[in-house]
């Protein structure tokens, strides 16, 4: 060993230089003590290694440290998304009387006594609004329809309506059940008034010169300005959310063609709420896409224009009949529905973007361009048949021309007996040139319609909330018929009374029988 070595290896190990021999002895029980201690550690190591490893803890640690880190920063932003939103609804709240002027009229105006305006206040006869802390709140609106083919008024809102969206909400759920119905010339008959009351739902009587009939879709407002009542709906939805606490949850849905089979507010909640403030739902994939829908395509086509519909085109069409989110969101989202009537640019040319329909355009820009993130409003979209509205009327589109890449397609009739499309072929895939749509009856085919009468969500749970299932009202008439000739079920359904003992069923029944104007079945107060 060079002297050099031999001098830097002593003052290495801390021995005494002059003992040569010691200084050998110390090198070689150095190099062994290094050997074992390099050797258990890593024999240790390695045994962690096979059982999540000292060095896996140390990842571990690194992993959690980081997790916390990725929490601590997911926080502080949904706490900047929740600010954000909170200043929102706050500046809509405070902005609210001016906005809403040119349809309550003056505040002066609604308390006068006799005043035509007296419709933003609710009934005295009817519920009033339970404001407690978490309450929450059902809204809705119905209104007569206008013209039908033969000139005459057809009520989309009869009163077998009104049981069947009020009995089967009230079914499943005890708070708020908001109304805004229009009453006739002599205001709302004795009948519909005891629907209501015995219903506890919050009423808000519209007087019959606020949503015009001259033509077969309803607008309405003032005399000098008047919009689809699909879009005017949301003035009240904005009105009557300012009225609750922060933590409510609402759910705003369609009237005529909506019914309950439980609870939408204790559905899934968790997987939405309260990371996102307002949920919304898709329709059927693949035959309601924006672009392959004939009617959804030309309404972004006339409100937003070519290159809108270029951009947003591929996605999934999002249902309008439901949505459900926190007082705020719900404030945020009514909003700016409405101010699309000022916003869309298709509004600015004269004939553009003007009839039923348009509010089909106005929530998927909203949605898809991403428009309310930069208020603080996270949006959750569902999936058809996965939450808890269930919009089952693309499995059956015959009335929008889905899939459609021209204006001269055909409708998609089923013959519920024979499951046939059309007049022929087996019902599933039906080929339009370039593109396909599946289709089928509700129960034989797609199998959402259980046994015992309820609508499913895909994973095989009650479906909470139903739109559409109009769409296949000739199927369920023939349902209801076996069940009736079958004694299943009676051949008529007091909803008032009490549902029949087995209760199997008795929603298909109400369903096709009331759902649609029929006046084969009791109504509220026959004994």
């Amino acid at each position: 060993m060079s002297l050099f070595l031999w001098l830097l290896t002593a003052i290495l190990v801390n021995v005494p230089i002059s003992n040569s021999n010691s200084v050998h002895e110390s090198l070689i029980s150095s190099f062994n003590n290094s050997n074992a201690r390099i050797g258990r550690r890593l024999q240790f190591e390695n045994m962690f290694d096979t059982m999540g490893s000292l060095g896996g803890k140390k990842k571990n640690r690194d992993k959690d440290k980081h997790n916390r880190s990725n929490r601590q920063k997911k926080s502080s932003s949904s706490q900047l998304i929740n600010n954000r939103l909170q200043l929102s609804a706050e500046a809509i709240l405070t902005d609210a009387p001016r906005y809403h002027l040119w349809w309550t009229g003056p505040p002066e105006e609604s308390n006068e006594q006799g005043s035509n305006r007296h419709f933003s206040r609710p009934t005295t006869w009817g519920a009033r609004h339970n404001l407690t802390y978490g309450n929450n709140a059902i809204f809705t609106m119905a209104v007569v329809q206008g013209l039908g083919k033969d000139d005459t008024e057809s009520f989309s809102s009869t009163v077998n309506n009104l049981l069947l969206y009020l009995h089967t909400a009230r079914k499943v759920f005890d708070g708020d059940i908001v109304i805004a119905l229009e009453a006739e010339s002599g205001g709302l008959s004795e009948e519909v008034k005891a629907i209501l009351r015995f219903y506890r739902a919050v009423v808000y009587e519209l007087p019959t010169d606020l949503c015009s009939k001259a033509t077969n879709s309803i607008f309405c407002g003032s005399a000098d300005e008047r919009v689809p009542a699909s879009v005017f709906r949301f003035y009240f939805f904005e009105l009557w959310a300012s009225m609750y606490p922060e933590n409510s949850l609402i759910l705003i849905t369609d009237f005529r063609d909506v019914f309950f089979q439980s609870n939408p507010f204790t559905y899934r909640t968790n997987h939405w709420h309260p990371e996102h403030q307002l949920v919304l739902f898709k329709e059927f994939h693949p035959n309601m896409v924006i672009g392959r829908c004939r009617f959804n395509r030309l309404q972004m086509e006339d409100c937003y224009g070519l290159e809108a519909l270029r951009l947003l085109g591929q996605h999934v069409i999002v249902s309008s009949g439901a949505a459900l989110g926190s007082r705020d969101a719900v404030l945020v989202w009514a909003r700016h529905m409405t101010l699309q009537l000022q916003d869309a640019p298709g509004r600015q040319v004269e004939g553009r973007c003007q009839g039923a329909g348009i509010e089909h355009a106005f929530i998927n820009w909203l949605v898809y361009g991403n428009k309310l993130r930069q208020l603080g409003v996270r949006i959750r979209l569902i999936s058809q048949g996965e939450g808890a509205v269930n919009s089952v009327g693309g499995l059956l589109p015959n009335t929008v021309g889905s899939n459609a890449l021209n204006s001269s397609i055909t409708d998609n009739r089923v013959d519920p007996s024979k499951g046939s499309i059309r007049g022929g072929g087996t019902a599933g895939l039906v080929r339009k040139g370039e593109v396909v749509t599946i289709s089928g009856p509700i129960q034989s085919f797609w199998r959402i319609f259980s046994d015992d009468g309820y609508v499913l969500n895909w994973n095989g749970e009650v479906s909470p909330v139903v739109h559409q299932l109009d769409h296949f009202q000739d199927e369920l008439v023939m349902i209801s018929d076996k069940l009736i000739s079958s004694g299943m079920v009676p051949g008529y359904l007091n909803l008032s009374g009490s549902v029949p003992d087995k209760d199997r069923a008795w929603q298909a029944v109400a369903v096709a029988r009331c759902l649609w104007g029929c006046k084969s079945s009791k109504r509220f107060g026959d004994t």
